[in-house]
């Protein structure tokens, strides 16, 4: 049997979660914003056009998935190496991702007074099943998360470790693009563990199988 709240009380509540979850929404907005931008930069990078005619993947089988990457490579032998304008784009999408992050910490923020206002309304101040303590640390690890990432691009901070031991250095194609993105990807499947894997994205590797 669940308690029932008294109907003001819940009024409220229902109310604190209404704009609790606008100002999520506009924080995920963000975040949303920051990786569908670095997605759709990779193509303005790295070349990825390749040639219907030359294309040709009758000969990957499950036995021989890697194989796949010859089969891009025989469609357009230049396949994912970087573009003659590829620094110029680099820069721009720096600056995206440190006017981005400085964005989403303020969203953070935002939304973290907004749920401190809220929980000091009687009814929710009291409520058992509100751990405030949890709250205000799950934002105060999310700002770390912004914090460190800044720190990472700006070359202050060698990589981020997120809380299951992973380390990403965010920083790693700005200071050096990958002159061969395909064999990169082809090394980092074929032993994704590798220091330095992925183009130095992964400083310590990874371990895909957590």
């Amino acid at each position: 049997n669940y308690p029932v709240k008294p109907l003001p009380t819940l009024k409220i509540q229902i109310q604190a979660v209404d704009m609790m979850a606008n100002g999520i929404e506009g924080m995920l907005n963000t975040a949303e914003t920051l990786w569908r931008n670095f997605n759709y930069d990779l193509s303005r990078i790295f070349i990825t056009e390749l040639d219907p005619n030359s294309l040709d993947f009758s000969t990957v089988s499950m036995d021989t998935p890697l194989s796949v990457f010859d089969a891009l490579e025989a469609a357009n032998p230049e396949f994912l190496k970087p573009r003659p304008d590829a620094d110029a784009e680099l820069d721009r999408i720096w600056l995206n991702m440190i006017s981005g992050l400085q964005q989403l910490k303020t969203d953070i923020a935002n939304v973290q007074a907004l749920a401190t206002s809220i929980l000091t309304i009687p009814e929710l101040a009291n409520d058992p099943d509100i751990n405030e303590a949890a709250i205000t640390a799950e934002f105060t690890n999310l700002t770390k998360v912004a914090d460190d990432m800044l720190a990472n691009l700006n070359g202050t901070l060698s990589f981020v470790t997120f809380s299951d031991g992973t380390k990403i250095n965010f920083n790693a194609w700005f200071t050096a693009t990958p002159q061969d993105l395909l064999e990169a990807l082809k090394a980092f499947l074929q032993n994704p563990g590798a220091a330095g894997s992925l183009g130095g994205i992964f400083p310590e590797g990874i371990n895909l199988g957590q």
